[in-house]
């Protein structure tokens, strides 16, 4: 009774203990004339981001590294697509 006792306690305790991995997003954007900081938390690794056009086509891009487990990223756009509601995608990768 005793050793299942504590052989079920023990993996409660490992259960309790882990966490679920969770996947970064995008939290927010901001737009300065033609520069669009994309915030993605959360995250340990380095962030790289694409901004898109209507059309699907790559108009823009940028990096940022983790800082308290945000990364802001500021990805320059040609100014025709300046305050423009843009698709943007987000990968996390190697901090190396």
């Amino acid at each position: 009774m005793t050793k299942s006792l504590l052989a079920v306690l023990a993996f409660f305790m490992v259960l309790v203990g882990m966490k679920p991995a969770v996947a970064g997003q995008i939290v927010d954007r901001e737009w300065v004339f033609n520069l669009l900081t994309v915030t993605y938390s959360p995250t340990q690794s380095r962030v790289e981001c694409t901004a898109f056009n209507s059309s699907g086509t790559a108009i823009g891009g940028g990096s940022g590294y983790p800082v308290g487990g945000v990364a802001r990223v500021i990805i320059q756009v040609p100014m025709k697509y300046e305050g423009k509601n843009l698709r943007v995608s987000c990968k996390e990768k190697s901090l190396f």
